[in-house]
């Protein structure tokens, strides 16, 4: 019993109804997680246990008492709030976050019964991995912060994001843990907020809920301070020191950070550790595309080629397997019609051609059979070549004649180049014009036209929404199938 009045928690082979006690997974501000094995359903889980260490303790005989006076009352409500966010928090379904199978009261506190997520903890991994890369930390980060934004557009933070409630998978996908101390930031007042919270993770706000408002910028300074810790191996100052003096430093201006990592990714990071909660990303959106700089326009790149300029904004735009498989059909396609094309106006080409001399129809070996080989086999290559030279000044010819442009379809072209020549276009524009451009394709296939509907395919793709990809990926695929492209 030693232990328990040392550590507070349960001891191991405890019953807790149908579960029995196995390990201790993690402790925090608001409780203890443990390991527990379902009797009934032979499965493990994890518990976690509200037992707010600032505001109770435990019994020998395991009932938990909250402290007198004001923390019994935050206790009360805590416990209250506990039970309530577990009814909502186990409505969350994404795979970044760890699910929720029940909850239940017993020794005069409450149990929340989740998933049991095989792992380590980001703060073990760490420990594991201390020279971490940037883009290793954004596979961790950017998936959480998808899950995490799940759950802001149901009204709810999480309010206890740190190291130890990460956990990386055994295939080393992350999900967040413990929304044992989620909260409605739509139907919750700021002064009902309790003021437990992780020291080094939690903001102003957090600690002093009265005077100013929670929000997902709350969870944004924890994910910035996680990152924080990831980089630089310490827990930032608690808010409540940066309150009286400031001491933060700005990782973008601070080496050797600033040398291993890129300026945009070190730059987002200090903008969500802001002391002041307006002048951080308020969203998660926001906050997400600085991290990935899906904006680059205080570091433009030196102009490419268009195919190399497309698979850059595919990259910054973070949409690579979709835009991968668009590359590759787009790739096939040129390869395909360019062989198809070359094939088929050699054979025209041919066909046109001016009868030649006896002396071109007729096999050079067949010619002269008192020639040596080397003889034969040089005299043949000439006769080739010239053959290839003829082909090619015929479709020099027949091309300049076909790519002529006429006056009205010229106006088209200069009005679109125009068009796409603006700063700020907008998705819904550039899909209007690359359907008009379209149209005018159908009616005349010609190469001007079809560059113009490239480069307004090219644009759109470096301004795709999300809800966008499935309607350009069908503007490629009517590329392939119409035969516009022509190498």
């Amino acid at each position: 019993m030693t232990n328990n009045k040392t550590t507070h928690s349960l001891e191991i082979g405890t019953q807790l109804g149908d579960y029995t006690i196995q390990a201790i997974l993690g402790r925090g501000a608001f409780g203890i997680t443990y390991l527990a094995y379902d009797q009934n359903l032979n499965y493990l889980v994890a518990i976690k246990e509200y037992l707010p260490q600032e505001l109770a303790t435990r019994d020998q005989d395991n009932t938990v008492h909250p402290f007198p006076g004001e923390k019994e009352s935050l206790f009360q409500y805590g416990l209250s709030s506990f039970l309530r966010e577990a009814q909502t928090v186990a409505k969350f379904r994404h795979p970044n976050i760890v699910s929720i199978r029940g909850f239940f009261k017993k020794n005069e506190t409450a149990y929340m019964v989740m998933e049991y997520e095989k792992g380590q903890t980001l703060k073990a991994y760490l420990d594991e991995n201390p020279n971490i890369s940037e883009q290793r930390l954004l596979e961790i980060f950017c998936p959480i912060n998808d899950g995490l934004q799940y759950v802001h557009q149901l009204n709810y933070i999480h309010r206890d994001i740190k190291p130890t409630n990460i956990l990386i998978r055994e295939d080393n996908s992350p999900v967040l843990l413990d929304f044992g101390t989620a909260r409605d930031v739509i139907n919750t007042n700021s002064e009902d907020l309790t003021q437990i919270f992780t020291k080094g993770y939690a903001p102003v706000e957090q600690c002093y809920p009265k005077l100013a408002k929670q929000g997902p910028w709350t969870d944004i300074y924890a994910l910035g301070a996680t990152l924080y810790y990831a980089i630089t191996g310490h827990v930032i100052a608690p808010s409540k020191d940066r309150s009286i003096n400031d001491s933060y430093q700005s990782l973008a201006d601070l080496p050797p950070y600033n040398e291993i990592y890129s300026e945009h990714f070190l730059q987002a990071i200090d903008q969500a550790l802001s002391h002041d909660p307006n002048e951080r990303p308020q969203s998660l959106e926001i906050w997400n595309n600085s991290l990935k700089a899906l904006i680059e326009e205080e570091n433009p790149t030196p102009p490419m080629s268009s195919k190399t300029t497309l698979l850059s904004q595919i990259k910054n735009k973070n949409i690579l397997i979709p835009a991968i498989a668009i590359i590759a059909l787009l790739s096939a396609g040129i390869l395909y019609f360019s062989i198809f094309n070359n094939a088929g106006n050699s054979e025209i080409s041919t066909s046109k051609k001016t009868p030649s001399t006896s002396n071109e129809n007729t096999d050079p070996v067949e010619q002269s059979s008192d020639l040596s080989e080397k003889d034969q086999a040089q005299k043949a290559l000439a006769l080739k070549e010239n053959n290839n030279n003829e082909i090619e000044k015929k479709e020099v010819t027949e091309e300049s004649i076909q790519n002529k442009i006429p006056d009205d379809l010229q106006k088209i072209i200069d009005t679109y180049t125009e068009k796409l020549a603006e700063t700020e276009v907008s998705f819904a524009e550039l899909t209007k014009a690359c359907n008009t451009i379209n149209k005018y394709i159908n009616q005349s296939n010609h190469s001007a036209l079809r560059s113009l509907y490239i480069n307004c395919l090219e644009q759109s793709l470096a301004s795709i929404p999300t809800t966008g990809l499935d309607k350009l990926q069908k503007e490629w695929l009517k590329i392939h199938e119409n035969n516009i492209i022509r190498d």
